[in-house]
């Protein structure tokens, strides 16, 4: 688990990894819209196994992608 000093920097270093390196897969037309982007269940999913976290215990942090 990361500690309160390192989640900074963590979710930062994330946060820039995820924006200089977007999803290769292509965009699908079609079918119902996307509540959440593609970046932003990235860094959920990243997120997750940094923190050996639920998913619940970082919807807080989600917020900081700003996307």
């Amino acid at each position: 688990m990361v500690n309160g000093l390192e989640q900074p920097h963590m979710i930062e270093t994330l946060i820039s990894l995820i924006q200089e390196m977007p999803c290769p897969c292509e965009k699908k037309c079609g079918g119902r819209p996307p509540i959440h982007s593609k970046e932003k269940l990235d860094f959920a999913c990243l997120l997750m196994m940094a923190d050996n976290n639920t998913y619940r215990g970082i919807v807080s942090n989600l917020r900081n992608m700003r996307i």
